[in-house]
């Protein structure tokens, strides 16, 4: 296996693999909405089990939140979210104010940096349906790679917050930037394609331009 930590704000996705894998697909990382009377369990200092937040929770897509809280697209809630966490140094403020509205309304922003619960699992199925047996986990930088059981993989919930799922051929990657709000899954198109599709992923295709930072364009409409 000779692969590389995820490409950083500015560098164009297939490029930077030198174009190793045929396509790659941008799945946005679900919000998520918790019923009222479960407040008081992510109001605790102790954070649910990733088992108990599927439970508790309910995927929401970005579609939605653009149409319920009137964003003009997907670059521009990224752009807020990415405001919001202020990883960006041109932020837009107004946008910003829009994600803590959003959570006022009992929905939390995907998560950056880690792979959502619900994806994480939809990930490993993936894998397995392809016929491997194991997987490669790697932290952010491939200081720390693990190839663990396709069911060890499913059991283990720390294994989330790793930033890179590899098939042990090095075929397929999921990973992820430790500021975004999204997983980059690389491999063969007709197979990206049907998974995509199987698991309905909300996404778009990565051109040879598409970077980390795709939303960037909003950053020149800016003042």
């Amino acid at each position: 296996m000779n692969l590389k930590p995820c490409p950083e704000f500015g560098q164009a996705i297939l490029p930077y693999y030198e174009n190793k894998f045929e396509s790659g697909f941008i799945i946005l990382q679900p919000f998520t909405k918790y019923r009222e009377e479960d407040r008081n369990v992510f109001e605790n200092e102790e954070w649910p089990k990733s088992s108990n937040i599927i439970k508790l929770l309910q995927p929401i897509s970005w579609q939605f939140i653009i149409d319920e809280f009137s964003f003009k697209s997907i670059e521009e809630l990224d752009y807020a979210l990415l405001s919001w966490i202020h990883a960006i140094f041109k932020k837009d403020e107004k946008l910003a104010q829009k994600i803590d509205l959003i959570r006022n309304e009992n929905i939390f922003e995907p998560g950056n940096g880690v792979f959502d619960e619900f994806l994480y699992q939809t990930f490993i199925e993936i894998l397995s349906e392809e016929g491997y047996k194991s997987v490669i986990i790697a932290d952010e930088f491939f200081d720390i790679v693990k190839e663990i059981r396709i069911e060890d993989a499913r059991k283990q919930e720390d294994f989330q917050y790793s930033r890179n799922i590899i098939s042990p051929d090095s075929k397929i990657l999921f990973t992820i930037h430790w500021d975004s709000f999204f997983v980059i899954l690389l491999g063969k198109k007709e197979l990206v394609n049907y998974y995509i599709e199987k698991h309905k992923l909300e996404g778009f295709w990565c051109s040879q331009d598409t970077d980390v930072f795709w939303s960037k364009q909003i950053a020149n409409t800016l003042l």
